[in-house]
């Protein structure tokens, strides 16, 4: 989930309900206008503890899309809830 105030943005996820727990999210920026939705174009990567389930900041204006994947020692998850697209007046 994302909420948008002036250019403070929150996002928030919940862990996988299924499969090992997570030690890791990453957090995927993708370009909103990539040629092929199916192979977009991914502009930055964050990562963060298992602990973190949500993150605050100020950002430019602009849309936004992005990705949550939990990962393990093991693999990284497909994408936690889809694509979550946003736009920052």
């Amino acid at each position: 989930a994302a909420s948008v105030s002036g250019n403070q943005v929150v996002v928030s996820w919940r862990p996988p309900p299924t499969g090992a727990a997570p030690t890791f999210y990453q957090l995927l920026i993708k370009n909103p206008a990539s040629p092929d939705p199916a192979f977009p174009i991914v502009t930055g990567s964050l990562i963060f503890p298992a602990s973190t389930t949500s993150l605050s900041a100020v950002v430019p204006s602009g849309v936004y899309r992005l990705q949550v994947l939990a990962g393990n020692s093991c693999r990284t998850s497909l994408p936690l809830g889809g694509d979550l697209v946003f736009t920052v007046p």
